[in-house]
């Protein structure tokens, strides 16, 4: 006697339907909503999104962190799909590099270096990785968790600042 095998039951795909957020969930999501032209809904409850949500830096501001998170993503340097390796590549393999991703990566670069270690580290922390000010401020010697928020809001804004003018955002 032998054993036969089992089919593999058929998977029954359903549709992708959109369905838009209730009114309640965008009330809870206090501002944080971005609608693209295509339809989809995104809530995006960011360090970046809130400071500008709350007022704490203006639109200028806002802009030039986005325009360096783009650049950084744009770039492939988000740590789900790449890994630094011992070799200087990025990823489990020798990965293309588009010309896009190139160009991405060339302005990345430069204003890493126009802002330095530190304002590039605080920017890329609160604006690419969404970690937390508080987080950010310890990282940089606060022990104290209001010290450690304004501290890193300060190093911030005077980065962004910088990168706005640099950058000609308005």
């Amino acid at each position: 006697m032998h054993a036969m095998a089992r089919k593999p039951k058929k998977r029954i795909r359903t549709p992708h339907i959109l369905v838009p957020p209730t009114p309640e969930r965008m009330a809870k999501s206090a501002g944080f909503v971005h609608v693209s032209i295509t339809g989809p809904v995104t809530v995006r409850d960011a360090p970046l999104e809130r400071l500008e949500a709350r007022g704490l830096i203006d639109k200028r501001l806002y802009d030039a962190g986005t325009k360096y998170r783009i650049h950084w993503h744009g770039a492939g340097l988000q740590e789900r799909f790449a890994s630094l390796r011992l070799d200087g590549t990025f990823g489990g393999s020798v990965e293309t590099i588009t010309d896009a991703m190139a160009h991405h990566r060339s302005v990345y670069a430069r204003a890493v270096q126009f802002l330095g270690v530190r304002g590039s580290s605080v920017v890329e922390d609160i604006c690419c990785r969404d970690v937390s000010l508080e987080d950010v401020g310890r990282k940089l010697g606060w022990s104290n968790r209001p010290q450690a928020c304004a501290a890193a809001e300060a190093l911030l804004k005077d980065a962004l600042d910088r990168l706005a003018y640099w950058w000609g955002v308005s």
